[in-house]
């Protein structure tokens, strides 16, 4: 298929492809200024909030106006024995209400980030950035804590990251499901690198929070995904359709949204609303197809097989330009299954 999963694409994608994974940094806020916030955020309170969004959106805006971001970025997490600089470790201790405050954010069980998908192609994702941003911070406080020798903090913001992956299978679309792979990934390197730093007990809890997600049914929400986006982009046209009545006018919407001029777009745009439809039930028995043979023993060749059908239009035009990289896709799930399990594996044996 034509489009890749890492790749921005006229689509949720957006979020990505115009910087959102950025972060503000605004030079280390004065001893009043510090104390002043540590006040405030302390304030704030979970009562009665049960959308774990909410919560975050709080905090990481208050994260986006620290330092911590960039320098956690910077942060050289390869290194098993690297802890935070005095300027980091400083802005760590300055800001462990926020800290504390995003670990209780991963603590409610829903999240809903509202993502507007009556938008289709144009729907944007913006908490990505944000999310990849307080979790390197939160790794970084981990490293920080182990320095203390605050050995069920560790534990606790391990845990928390793995929740905020979590989190992200709620959206029911294919590149939060793959950012929660790479934050998975980079929770279970970290739990690897630091593992044998840890007593006895607090590592025997990071095991546990490793195993019941590195054996899940489906630990990234990928199946899922896979229908969030069925739903996302062939809804979207058909909703679009019914809108424009027919293909030229259908191109018209879809090159505002970000869809690429391609072959396909220049078939449909030369389609009835009828014909579109027809294509449109045609490219939603791909994902029929998929979902079949996900767990196959022979997936891969079988997506491989899918794949080839819908390069020759055998499954319309709309799948064309909206199918995702389904063999990529289930290589990067197994692949980040198997870094889940590694890293329990590798906890249970120390």
């Amino acid at each position: 298929m034509h489009r890749t999963p890492f790749a921005p694409r006229p689509s949720v994608l957006l979020a990505l492809a115009t910087g959102l994974a950025t972060s503000v940094a605004i030079g280390q806020p004065t001893a009043n200024h510090s104390a002043a916030r540590a006040t405030y955020v302390a304030t704030l309170t979970e009562a009665n909030v049960d959308n774990a969004a909410l919560l975050y959106n709080r905090y990481f805006s208050l994260l986006d106006a620290t330092d911590l971001p960039a320098l956690a970025r910077d942060f050289d997490f390869n290194d098993p024995a690297a802890r935070p600089d005095a300027k980091l470790a400083a802005l760590l201790d300055d800001n462990s209400a926020l800290i504390a405050g995003i670990v209780r954010a991963s603590e409610t069980a829903t999240c809903d980030w509202g993502i507007e998908r009556d938008q289709g192609p144009a729907a944007l994702l913006t908490h990505l950035g944000p999310t990849r941003a307080a979790v390197r911070v939160l790794a970084a406080d981990a490293r920080h804590q182990l320095a203390q020798g605050n050995h069920a903090a560790v534990v606790e913001r391990h845990a928390a990251i793995l929740r905020m992956a979590d989190h992200l299978t709620q959206d029911r679309v294919l590149i939060s499901s793959l950012v929660s792979m790479a934050i998975s990934g980079l929770a279970a390197s970290e739990a690897q690198a630091i593992g044998t730093q840890l007593p006895t007990e607090p590592r025997k809890q990071l095991f546990r929070e490793f195993q019941s997600r590195a054996y899940a049914a489906d630990p990234f929400g990928i199946r899922e995904a896979m229908k969030g986006e069925r739903e996302l982009f062939l809804d979207w046209v058909a909703e679009t359709v019914d809108t424009t009545d027919d293909g030229r006018a259908f191109l018209e919407v879809a090159q505002a949204a970000g869809v690429a001029e391609t072959t396909a777009t220049a078939r449909i745009a030369r389609m009835s609303a009828a014909e579109i439809q027809a294509d449109i039930k045609k490219a939603g028995s791909l994902y029929d197809a998929v979902d079949a043979v996900w767990n196959d023993p022979e997936a891969q060749a079988k997506l491989a097989a899918l794949s080839n059908l819908v390069e020759t239009g055998a499954y319309g035009q709309a799948a064309t330009i909206f199918a995702p990289n389904v063999t990529r896709i289930h290589d990067n799930d197994q692949q980040s299954r198997n870094t889940l399990e590694k890293a329990a594996e590798t906890l249970a044996g120390l």
